[in-house]
Order: structure tokens, then sequence, then C-alpha cells
């Protein structure tokens, strides 16, 4: 598999798994425009993170540090980034249908 497949397999499946949490949790994750934003602003900083930990990873001699990076940096930041891009347009959709009594 080239490295290209496997970072378009990540994605998609990071992107189902974030969907499956919204889904199987929906009271679960900020209603709040602002917390919803908040929540997008961390997960930036942490995908600007991803690269220098990829590098510490690589950098040890753990065994099987690709998949480390793969699945235990890389998947649960993705998952992350886009369970927050969830929570914002639900946050968004929301306030478009006015306030809830």
């Amino acid at each position: 598999m080239s490295i290209e497949s496997f970072v378009l397999v990540l994605c998609v499946g990071s992107a189902l798994l974030a969907f499956w949490l919204v889904v199987r949790f929906p009271e679960v994750g900020p209603d709040d425009l602002t917390w919803a934003m908040l929540h997008v602003g961390i997960s930036s900083v942490l995908g600007q993170l991803t690269l220098p930990a990829i590098r510490l990873v690589a950098a040890t001699d753990v065994p099987g540090a690709r998949f480390v990076a793969s699945f235990g940096i890389v998947l649960p930041v993705l998952t992350y980034m886009f369970l927050a891009a969830a929570w914002l347009i639900r946050a968004l959709t929301g306030r478009l249908q006015g306030p809830r009594f």
C-alpha cells in the first residue's frame, strides 16, 4: 500500500470514527458556539503539534514506531479534529434554528 493510500484510509477512518461518536453520543460535546470554536482551536493546535510528536517517536527506539505514530498520535488527533468540526456544525445549526424552549 502506498503512503498516499494509507493517509487517505486513515483520514476516512478517523472521519467515520468521529461521525460514529457524534451519532452514538449526541449528548456529548458543546452546544454553545463559543465552546465549539474553542474545541476547533484546540484541535488545530494539536494538528500543528502532530509532526513534532511523530518526529519524537521516530527518534526513539520504540519497536513499531510507525504504528505508534499512526495509530497512537495521528488517528486520535484527526478524529478529534473531525469531531470538533462536527460539534461546530451542530452548534451552528442549533443557533440557526433559534432558541430552544
